[in-house]
């Protein structure tokens, strides 16, 4: 048996009309005709194998930090002062937080992700209905971008002060982010009244 070309065997079938994805044949040449004894992948195979097992590692990734949220920290809230269950005294109150992860921009101009307020309560629950604006009664709520604020007191007893983070529009966050603490304020001991300074004299006594 001999090689139709004299070179003994070769790889053929590399004419026209095959794509370069298919496998390589290996054939063996004799006078009689050629007979397939083999193939062999070509790299291009190969290299869309690899490209394919690489997506889909890529894919797995994103699907874990979706799911984790390890994207980007969350934004949070603290009520520094006053101190849960503080006493409270001299007709008012000031509240301090601390905001993370997150800037507070100006009241007033359009929402964006980038812009954020906080609105402070009194005695009230915070709204935190998606879309809506996150305001209560007249005279129980304030919209600042400030970490502090002032509250008038009125009345002893418990008193609930509560800060809400929300969107520059005043709408909650998609997860609400609220921080609220009760104090106490104590009751003013009624004013009992002074003697007075003058003498006083038994009837028709007095200077003659």
């Amino acid at each position: 048996m001999g090689d139709r070309t004299g070179a003994g065997v070769r790889f053929g079938g590399g004419g026209r009309g095959r794509s370069w994805l298919q496998p390589r044949v290996r054939r063996l040449y004799s006078p009689s005709g050629e007979i397939v004894i083999g193939s062999e992948p070509r790299l291009g195979t190969l290299a869309w194998s690899a490209i394919g097992v690489a997506l889909l590692l890529i894919g797995a990734l994103a699907g874990f930090l979706l799911l984790t949220g390890s994207s980007a920290p969350k934004p949070t809230l603290q009520i520094l002062t006053p101190s849960d269950g503080a006493t409270v005294s001299g007709g008012e109150v000031l509240v301090v937080v601390q905001v993370k992860n997150t800037p507070l921009g100006s009241t007033g101009t359009p929402r964006s992700d980038r812009s954020y307020g906080l609105i402070y309560y009194r005695d009230v629950v915070p709204p935190t209905a998606a879309g809506k604006p996150a305001v209560t009664a007249p005279g129980s709520w304030v919209k600042s971008t400030s970490t502090s604020n002032v509250w008038k007191l009125s009345g002893s007893g418990r008193h609930t002060l509560s800060v809400q983070l929300v969107n520059s529009d005043g709408t909650p966050l998609r997860s609400p982010v609220v921080g609220t603490v009760t104090i106490n304020v104590p009751s003013t001991p009624a004013s009992v009244p002074l003697p007075s300074s003058e003498p006083v004299l038994p009837p028709g006594a007095g200077f003659k």
